[in-house]
């Protein structure tokens, strides 16, 4: 990103919408947090942590209902998607 804009255009056959929660094992997630705080990198999210040691992510499909619950009005049922 440049000045908090893409450089070009991006590909959006090439995105995917994440969902959480991720799902990982502890050691592998301990592991992977370790050495990116070693390193003074950071990471957008851990399946970002993870690759970045070498281990596979599999993506899976997702389910629309799934809905991230950050602060109360989350969870007003009246959305206009």
């Amino acid at each position: 990103m440049v000045g908090g804009r893409a450089p070009r255009p991006l590909d959006r056959r090439r995105l995917v919408l994440v969902q959480t929660p991720q799902g990982f094992r502890r050691d592998l997630l301990t592991k992977a947090f370790q050495k990116a705080a070693e390193e003074g990198f950071y990471g957008t999210d851990e399946a970002m942590l993870l690759e970045r040691i070498g281990i596979s992510v599999t993506v899976v499909e997702g389910e629309p209902g799934n809905i991230k619950v950050t602060r109360k009005a989350d969870l007003d049922t009246r959305h206009d998607d």
